[in-house]
């Protein structure tokens, strides 16, 4: 998967303009309109299980997006549908932010690595698209399409290797995050598949570690810590697309050239997409 193509998994005909207000209202609307779509019975069995995994642990990943998941020993892939809700949904995010964007995602019991990887890729997608921003994507399955191929198509050039090797430490960081909160206590072969990849994912970590200055990697996980390990920020209409707001030319002209400048209102890596 190392070709990884977001719009393979997320199509026009599974995106849904949520009606519903509420977490489980919403888990309900989409899971009915999944199990329809693609014939998957037990849709009563399934939500009473995503449900208690939401009181567990919740699904929500801040920044306006929520994955829920159940995994189906007799799927043979991953189906993934997408609910929208243009005014947000209380979901119990940690940052507070309602959650605009639910993608719900069934996964074969054989598939734990693809799933890893999908879900860490719509992560990154809504960060690095800013998306909770946009309402007109809200307002179609076009618009939020047009998105998600943007995406795809989009491999950030011109970034120097400095801001590189940040976005791929944040990555890393939050894959690694991501991860860790799969592990349960009930799956041990899932488990082992998980453990094995937080352990690679570490050594590249560690790897990457060694080619970031050490003052600079030390501002950086200052910057993990205290956001949840969001280290970045997208400048998106000449301001900060985390507080808003607005570096002055010469730093916006740094940024350009490939330096590292930090925000001086947040303190995040800004960093610009062509």
């Amino acid at each position: 998967m190392k070709n990884f193509v977001l719009s393979s998994f997320i199509r026009p005909d599974n995106i849904f303009i949520l009606k519903s207000k509420k977490k489980d209202s919403a888990l309900k609307e989409l899971l009915n309109i999944l199990c329809k779509n693609f014939k998957i019975k037990d849709s009563t069995k399934i939500l009473a299980e995503i449900q208690k995994r939401e009181k567990e642990s919740p699904t929500a990943f801040g920044r306006g997006i929520a994955i829920p998941h159940y995994r189906i020993k007799t799927l043979k892939g991953l189906l993934l549908i997408t609910g929208l809700s243009p005014k947000g949904i209380d979901y119990e995010a940690h940052d507070g932010i309602p959650v605009r964007i639910i993608f719900l995602i069934l996964a074969g019991k054989n598939k734990e690595k693809e799933y890893i990887k999908l879900v860490a890729e719509l992560v990154k997608f809504v960060k690095t698209e800013n998306i909770i921003l946009h309402d007109n994507i809200f307002k179609s399955a076009e618009n939020f399409m047009e998105c998600v191929k943007s995406f795809d198509n989009d491999k950030m050039p011109g970034l120097s290797s400095k801001l590189q090797n940040i976005l791929r430490y944040e990555e890393l960081l939050n894959e690694i995050n991501t991860l860790n909160k799969e592990i349960t206590d009930n799956d041990e072969n899932n488990n082992r598949t998980i453990t094995e990849h937080i352990t690679e994912l570490k050594k590249e970590l560690e790897n990457l570690s060694k080619e970031i200055d050490r003052s600079l990697l030390e501002r950086i996980l200052r910057l993990a810590g205290k956001f949840n390990n969001s280290i970045s920020a997208r400048i998106f209409n000449d301001s900060c697309s985390y507080c808003f707001s607005q570096p002055s030319a010469i730093e916006i002209n740094n940024v350009k050239k490939g330096e590292i400048v930090f925000c001086v209102s947040c303190g995040k890596v800004l960093y610009i997409k062509d």
